[in-house]
């Protein structure tokens, strides 16, 4: 839009403010401006921390106790129902009372079917919740270091952290409910563990909206994307390399070792998946299998095998990762900042343009040119300027 004719940018219906198009194209230059942290910080603690807890923390957390209150129930009625199937028919208020009755007729039956379609209802919302958090637009990876892959995997992961798991979550609880309509409970238990795996972690990310364990959150994500993505593929390299040659070392063993998990004793491992798990708890420094290296048709062969492995997996690799995660969470704070700061600031905003227009027009950041704020009207008060007052040495 051009001429003299032509009124300002800021005037038409499309504009917001210019603390919205920082926020939107994430401009980090402002990342650390006092100015910009000033009203960000002015804004959450005017509205925004309380706004919050009332629509985020508060439903969720609800969501979480009705997760927690089904699985105790649920654990109560599989109890129950390995009763039933022992021909003892014990209903768990049946069972305090000395009583018994068939487990059908049982309160808690009754009652964990009406929770389980609640928390399945529940979960679609929060499955249509989750996938709208997502963003894969270029601007949300504006923040990220040129040239970095791992900096790019771990600003695409934080930033659709709450799209995943959101989404997880319900689809699990979701699942499990088609399990338990097909009576396949040990599914159905096993999917609910994976659920509130992931429930409790979104607790963890909810918490990322307040500053201090938002960064920490942040820099943990970027640790575990960046750098332990890296490690574990080297590892899983190494770890195929080690499972082949100690798949070939255990074949025609001398003498079969027999299972004991009391005993210090270890099963030879014949196929390819044990001998990867094997390798694994080794390298973490878990069991003594020195009596599998032994039983093995070549003893020394063996355990130079697992000597060299344990010396590449736990004093090599686990070591330097150790050394190089102590380094990155000292280096990326102020980096991991900026990638926190801007879905704060958006969230802030969107919180903003969801208040009322005359409580928006109060809770302005800055101090009124008008002495008696009370006495003016909506219309005054969203005209009135307001002003930032700060000394040079403050700026």
């Amino acid at each position: 839009m051009a001429g003299p004719s032509a009124p300002a940018f800021h005037k038409t219906h499309r504009w917001r403010s210019a603390f919205q198009v920082i926020v939107d194209y994430e401009v980090a230059s402002f990342a650390t401006d006092r100015l910009f942290n000033q009203i960000l910080t002015e804004k959450f603690r005017a509205f925004g921390r309380w706004i919050y807890i009332q629509q985020k923390l508060a439903p969720y957390f609800a969501y979480v106790a009705i997760l927690c209150l089904f699985i105790y129930v649920r654990c109560v009625e599989a109890r129950m129902s390995r009763d039933v199937e022992n021909k003892q028919d014990l209903s768990f208020t049946m069972w305090v009372k000395g009583a018994t009755s068939p487990l059908q007729e049982t309160t808690e039956y009754r009652f964990n079917r009406w929770l389980h379609i609640i928390l399945s209802i529940f979960s679609c919302v929060l499955l249509w919740s989750g996938w709208n958090k997502r963003r894969f637009n270029p601007r949300s990876f504006a923040i990220v270091q040129r040239g970095s892959w791992g900096s790019f995997l771990s600003v695409l992961f934080y930033r659709n952290m709450t799209c995943f798991l959101r989404s997880s979550t319900a689809l699990c609880v979701l699942v499990s409910f088609f399990f338990h309509l097909s009576d396949d409970w040990i599914w159905e238990l096993n999917v609910l563990a994976i659920a509130v795996w992931f429930a409790f972690i979104h607790v963890i990310e909810l918490l990322t909206f307040f500053e201090f364990p938002g960064v920490l959150i942040t820099r943990i994500v970027m640790i575990v994307v960046g750098d332990i993505t890296t490690f574990f593929l080297i590892y899983a390299v190494l770890l195929v390399g080690f499972a082949f040659a100690m798949l070939l070392v255990f074949q025609y063993p001398q003498h079969e070792v027999a299972l004991s998990f009391s005993g210090s004793d270890k099963q030879l491992d014949l196929d390819f998946p044990s001998v990867m798990l094997t390798l694994v708890y080794a390298s973490v420094a878990s069991g003594d299998y020195t009596s599998v290296y032994f039983s093995t048709h070549s003893p020394l062969f063996s355990q130079i095998v697992a000597l060299v492995w344990g010396i590449f997996s736990y004093i090599i690799l686990l070591k330097v990762l150790i050394a190089v995660m102590q380094g990155r969470f000292i280096m990326d704070h102020e980096y991991a900042r900026k990638v926190w700061l801007f879905p704060f600031a958006d969230q802030i905003l969107k919180f903003e343009r969801a208040l009322p227009p005359s409580q928006r027009a109060r809770l302005r950041t800055g101090k009124p040119a008008a002495t008696h704020v009370d006495l003016l009207t909506e219309t005054e008060m969203r005209e009135c300027p307001y002003y930032i007052i700060a000394l040079q040495s403050s700026l």
